[in-house]
């Protein structure tokens, strides 16, 4: 009887310890699937980022020449350009919590809580 009470606490432990290598193994696969979901949008961002600057850049040397032609004065264009975009970037900071926190920690939390597969 004592012998079948030491193989049933072996095959307890031996149990236990594939459970917690499985639980482990879980954990790693859960860490890999976040951690690459957050780097893939950090460099979707990254992209855009870039790609709106170049966008952005494009679009002012229109405005530029299409405000030289109304102006006939470079630096009136240039600055009435460089206004606009202190006038932009002073909204985004000013709205930033709606613009940017909000959006960022609702992304990170679906990412990190999300239920399921």
């Amino acid at each position: 009887m004592a012998d079948y009470q030491n193989e049933d606490i072996a095959k307890t432990i031996d149990d236990s310890k594939k459970v917690v290598q499985l639980v482990k193994d879980y954990s790693k696969m859960e860490l890999l699937d976040k951690g690459s979901s957050i780097l893939t949008g950090v460099i979707l961002i990254i992209v855009v980022i870039s790609l709106s600057a170049i966008a952005v850049f494009c679009l002012c040397m229109a405005l530029y020449h299409c405000l030289l032609s109304k102006t006939n004065d470079p630096v009136l264009s240039y600055a009435i350009i460089a206004l606009s975009l202190l006038f932009i970037c002073a909204l985004i900071v000013l709205l930033k919590k709606v613009l940017i926190e909000n959006p960022v920690i609702k992304f990170i939390s679906n990412i990190l809580f999300k239920k399921g597969g």
